[in-house]
């Protein structure tokens, strides 16, 4: 993610979408920072080195001390690189296409998606980077995914946020638990995952719709 040429190439294989086909809008699936150690190449070191005067292959060569405040540092750094691969999507898809949508697929946990994957989705929604954010809620116990649903609502609110509801794991009858409380707790739309798992085992939509309660006619 630090390196510009790779920020370039994903700002514009975007616009190029964009331009070639009539989207209603983009999902960034896997934007963050990996969960394995990368971010080494000589011109993220560089970039680093530049600003800060170390080389953040050699953090760990510095003094208790100074290590803490450069690793916090580092972090920030890869912090605002993804930031940097988000906001240069968005302005090259408004170039070409004012008003278009743009989604990402967030850690539920905010403190997990800044700190380990550098995926600053709070701040994202708010200064108007993405239109949504799509919880990846997949976690199998209800208790778990509705707590994270309403730390959600805490963080940003409910009205651009979609919880994405796992339907691999767990059975219909737990899955559907999680889909009425995100109605409860106020959320416009939610997400099922997988696709293959929607329509893998017959019948499956018929079952899950079953156990959801039927919307209440309008009255007028």
């Amino acid at each position: 993610p630090g390196h510009p040429g790779v920020q370039r190439w994903l700002a514009d294989a975007a616009k190029e979408l964009v331009e070639r086909y009539p989207l209603d809008g983009l999902h960034l699936d896997y934007i963050r920072q990996p969960g394995i150690e990368v971010g080494f190449d000589p011109t993220t070191r560089s970039r680093f080195a530049m600003k800060y005067g170390v080389d953040p292959m050699y953090l760990q060569r510095q003094p208790a001390g100074l290590r803490a405040r450069l690793d916090s540092l580092w972090t920030d750094f890869q912090q605002a690189q993804v930031t940097a691969i988000v906001r240069g999507i968005r302005d090259s898809i408004e170039l070409v296409r004012p008003g278009i949508q743009l989604s990402a697929a967030v850690f539920p946990d905010t403190v997990t998606a800044q700190r380990s994957r550098r995926q600053m989705w709070g701040p994202w929604l708010r200064d108007g980077l993405l239109d949504r954010a799509f919880l990846m809620c997949y976690a199998p116990p209800v208790q778990t995914v509705l707590g994270q649903m309403s730390a959600a609502i805490q963080h940003v609110g409910a009205d651009r946020v979609v919880p994405g509801i796992a339907m691999y794991n767990t059975p219909l009858s737990t899955a559907a638990a999680k889909l009425k409380a995100a109605r409860a707790l106020g959320f416009p739309a939610v997400a099922l995952y997988s696709y293959d798992s929607l329509y893998e085992r017959p019948a499956q939509w018929d079952r899950l719709q079953a156990l959801l309660p039927v919307p209440a006619p309008l009255t007028l």
